[in-house]
C-alpha cells in the first residue's frame, strides 16, 4: 500500500484510483506494480481480483453435540470454535441453556450436573491450554478413581499438573515434579488419568478405612485388583508415608488368596465366618438349575439344608438390571424349595455376627411340609 501511493504521488497518475487497486486486489506484491512510470490499464485489469473466502458450513446440532457425548457430555470452547461454531452462536446457546458453564471456558451440554466421568473430563479441559507452556496433566486421586467407576466423585476435582502451577476457578491442582509414564493411563475418549494404584495411595490420606476397603472391592469386582503391583507402590512409598497404613490395613483380607479369588472376596469372608461359628460348610458359587433350564451360580450353597446364601458387593448390586435380574433367580430359587437369604457388603465386612445369626435360624427351623428337594 505504501509502495503504491508513494507510485501515485511519484507520477500524478489516477489509474490506481480508477482501477480500485488498493481495494480489489489482493497481490499487492505484484511485479508488475513496483514498474518506473505510470501503468496502463491493461496491465490492472489483468491483476488478479480478490474475492471472499466461502465460509465453512456451520455444524448440526448433533455433529457438536457428539463432540461432548465422548467426554461425558462436557466440551470446550475451543472445541466449539474448531468444529465451526462461532463464538455468538456459543453464547447464544447458552442463553438457549443448551449449553452450561462448568469452568472458563468449558461447559456442560444440555443439563447442568455431569455424570462423574464427565465431571473429570470437565475439569481436565478447563486446566488444558493454561500456563506458559504445555505440561502433562492428569486426573488424580479420588477423581481418577472416581472417573473408571469405583469411587464417589470428590466435591471438587483435582487435577495433578507435572512440574507447573496452574490456577483455575473450581478445580484444585496439585503440581508435581514428575509424571511417571508407567503411573498415566489414557481410556479411548482420550482422558489421561493417574493409573489406580497411584491414585489409591493418593486417595489414603484422607480417607477412612472403610473407604478404602470399598474401592478396593469395587477394584476387585472389575478385575483390576493386583496386590503384586500394590504392594509394590507401598514399599517404594515407605512407612513414613500418610495412609499407608490405612491401605495395608484395607488389603488384610485379600492376603493368602489367589488372583482368580479377589472377586469372591465377600463369599470368602462368609464363608470363614459360618466356618469359624462351626456352621456347615458351604459349596462357594455352587451350581443350581432353575426351572426354567438356566445353571446359576449361588454365592454359598447349602445343598442338603436347602439354603442359598447370596452376598450383594456394593459395585454390583447398584446395578439396577442386575437388582432385578437377581429377585427373578431368588423367586425360581423359592419355587425349588430354597430359602434364599441376601446379605450386603456392608453386613459381610461389619456385622458377621448378624449373618451367623440369620443363616444358624435357618437351620434350625423345621422343614415345611411338601418341600421339594432340590435340582441340580
Amino acid at each position: 500500500r505504501k509502495v503504491l501511493e508513494h507510485r501515485e504521488a511519484a507520477t500524478g497518475s489516477t489509474a490506481f484510483r480508477r482501477a480500485g487497486v488498493l481495494s480489489r486486489h489482493a497481490n499487492l506484491r505484484d511485479p508488475r506494480l513496483v514498474l518506473d512510470g505510470p501503468h496502463p490499464p491493461e496491465v490492472l485489469e489483468d491483476l488478479p481480483v480478490q474475492t471472499e473466502r466461502p465460509r465453512a458450513p456451520r455444524p448440526t446440532r448433533d455433529e457438536w453435540r457428539a463432540i461432548g457425548g465422548r467426554q461425558g457430555d462436557a466440551v470446550a470452547r475451543r472445541q466449539l470454535l474448531a468444529a465451526g461454531l462461532a463464538s455468538s452462536v456459543i453464547g447464544d446457546l447458552c442463553g438457549r441453556r443448551e449449553l452450561w458453564i462448568r469452568h472458563p471456558g468449558v461447559y456442560a451440554i444440555g443439563r447442568p450436573d455431569l455424570s462423574p466421568y464427565g465431571e473429570g473430563w470437565a475439569a481436565y479441559l478447563a486446566t488444558r491450554g493454561r500456563g506458559s507452556a504445555p505440561h502433562v496433566r492428569a486426573l488424580g486421586a479420588r477423581s481418577a478413581l472416581a472417573a473408571i467407576g469405583v469411587c464417589l466423585p470428590p466435591r471438587v476435582p483435582l487435577v495433578v499438573v507435572e512440574n507447573a502451577e496452574i490456577a483455575v476457578p473450581g478445580v484444585v491442582t496439585v503440581r508435581t515434579r514428575e509424571l511417571p509414564r508407567q503411573d498415566l493411563l489414557v481410556d479411548a475418549a482420550g482422558l489421561w488419568c493417574t493409573a489406580w494404584p497411584r491414585s489409591l495411595l493418593d486417595t489414603a490420606p484422607r480417607a477412612s478405612i472403610a473407604e478404602l476397603e470399598d474401592v478396593l472391592a469395587r477394584l476387585a469386582d472389575r478385575g483390576l485388583l493386583d496386590l503384586g503391583v500394590l504392594d509394590a507402590r507401598l514399599d517404594d512409598a515407605g512407612r513414613g508415608r500418610h495412609g499407608v497404613a490405612k491401605l495395608r490395613c484395607a488389603l488384610e483380607p485379600y492376603r493368602g488368596l489367589s488372583p482368580g479369588e479377589h472377586r469372591s472376596l465377600l463369599e470368602r469372608l462368609a464363608d470363614r465366618a459360618l466356618r469359624t461359628a462351626g456352621l456347615p460348610t458351604p459349596e462357594i458359587n455352587g451350581p443350581v438349575v432353575l426351572p426354567d433350564g438356566r445353571t446359576v451360580l449361588v454365592d454359598l450353597l447349602l445343598r442338603e439344608q436347602r439354603i442359598a446364601i447370596e452376598v450383594d458387593g456394593r459395585a454390583f448390586h447398584e446395578r439396577v438390571a442386575a437388582f432385578e435380574s437377581d429377585r427373578i433367580r431368588d423367586r425360581q430359587l423359592q419355587r425349588l424349595g430354597f430359602s434364599v437369604p441376601r446379605f450386603t457388603w456392608w453386613e459381610v465386612k461389619r456385622r458377621p455376627e448378624a449373618l451367623v445369626a440369620d443363616v444358624r435360624a435357618l437351620l434350625e427351623r423345621p422343614p415345611a411340609r411338601g418341600d421339594r428337594g432340590p435340582s441340580g
